[in-house]
């Protein structure tokens, strides 16, 4: 099964590659943006020698300059993972400027993932991060609507590892803002506001025994407020600086359905190092900690494509997460990368507290692939205790 879906997971690579080649371009100039497109040649003039001579001059030529206002880019085929089984994506990103901004600046960025799966499986996400033209203020948002066919073991870490598995059908709906206003050089105050509803859909016999009575759905609004420190070069793959923040949100009992006001305060710190020529050393720490009202819809979850590659999503989750994680990147030749990684996770929660024997290992190895200065494509294996997963994604993990 871990070769198919290796297999699969190079395949949608690969094909991603060819749908987004480089010709020849046009450019329109609007008020505030410039957008470039690539005009259709009837009579074949956009095609310059052998086809295999031109894949691989577009996969190990040089990174195109970063010369332009806007540049869209977009992968799409066939994927497979542990909890979605066969599926068909796209993802497509937007890095633009606003006009008069230097060119050599950090650009603004905009993604939208689609998937769907033979299992009833469906996801719809739109990320972005807008950096404005001054540099003080940044606006980062997200939101996603998930339909996923869930496998579901428990609510303590034990039941998680010894519990039969249980299914039910995860609903999940997620929209969030984070603005940020440079207070001194590198350091940022900002506010933060989200809203999360989630449901559980057609539980069967065992996901109904481990919830016992536990509640089946949850929705809740936040606000918070957050300060960090980030001296990172680029925000989307950083080879030095640092990043630390912290943020702390609230979740009154007017705006959620538990009857109770819920906080969550989260903190990161991210490290990067040069080495040597292509070579960076990533470390990232990460905590996140709910109140003890919190119910289990909205806790902290154990495994994505970010932390804890590897393991099942959802599989552990708790009131509290703890995760560090040390990844090794190296850039092999013009446009193509690779990266190796090693890292520890737990979640615990009131009367499952932190014992280090349930520390959970995660470990991989991915593909990185240029499609232009700033954004690149991920591909990456993970693997974790009796776990595995793969990721195929935009840009560095952290």
């Amino acid at each position: 099964m871990a070769r198919r879906g290796l297999i699969v997971a190079l395949l949608t690579l690969f094909a991603g590659t060819l749908s987004a080649q480089d010709y020849p371009t046009t450019t329109i100039d609007t008020t505030s943006l410039s957008y470039t497109y690539t005009p259709f040649d009837p009579n074949g003039a956009n095609k310059r020698g052998k086809a295999g001579q031109r894949v691989l001059d577009y996969l190990l030529g040089a990174t195109p300059a970063n010369d332009k206002r806007a540049r869209f880019s977009f992968i799409g085929g066939p994927g497979y993972s542990t909890e979605t089984s066969l599926r068909l994506g796209v993802l497509g990103q937007m890095s633009y400027r606003i006009k008069g901004a230097d060119l050599a600046a950090q650009p603004s960025t905009a993604s939208l993932s689609a998937s769907v799966s033979i299992t009833g499986y469906y996801r719809i996400a739109l990320t972005g991060d807008n950096f404005f033209r001054n540099g003080k203020h940044r606006l980062s948002y997200r939101a996603e609507f998930r339909s996923l066919p869930t496998k579901f073991w428990g609510l303590s870490f034990d039941a998680a590892l010894h519990n039969p598995v249980g299914r039910y059908t995860s609903k999940r709906y997620l929209v969030l803002a984070r603005y940020s206003y440079a207070l001194a050089h590198n350091t940022y105050i900002g506010a933060y506001a989200d809203y999360r509803y989630l449901n559980t859909i057609k539980p069967d016999a065992n996901a109904v025994a481990a919830l016992g009575d536990s509640r089946t759905s949850a929705s809740a609004a936040g606000i918070g407020i957050n300060l960090a420190y980030d001296s990172r070069d680029i925000t989307t793959n950083a080879t030095k600086g640092i990043y630390a923040a912290v943020e702390a949100i609230l979740r009154p009992a007017f705006t959620n359905n538990i009857g109770d006001n819920l906080w969550q305060l989260s903190a990161t710190f991210d490290y990067y190092q040069p080495l040597w020529k292509g070579g960076t050393l990533a470390i990232d720490i990460y905590g996140e900690f709910h109140s003890a009202q919190t119910p289990w819809l909205l806790r902290s979850e154990l495994g994505d494509d970010r932390r804890m590659r590897g393991y099942y999503p959802g599989r552990f989750n708790g009131n509290n997460l703890i995760t560090v994680q040390a990844e090794l990147r190296q850039r092999i030749w013009q446009r193509l990368g690779c990266a190796v990684w090693g890292g520890a996770g737990t979640t615990f929660s009131v009367g499952d507290e932190f014992k280090w024997a349930k520390v959970l290992p995660t470990y991989g190895a991915g593909l990185r692939w240029e499609l232009n200065q700033h954004t690149h494509i991920r591909f990456d294996a993970g693997f974790g205790r009796n776990s595995y997963a793969f990721v195929l994604a935009f840009n560095e993990a952290f």
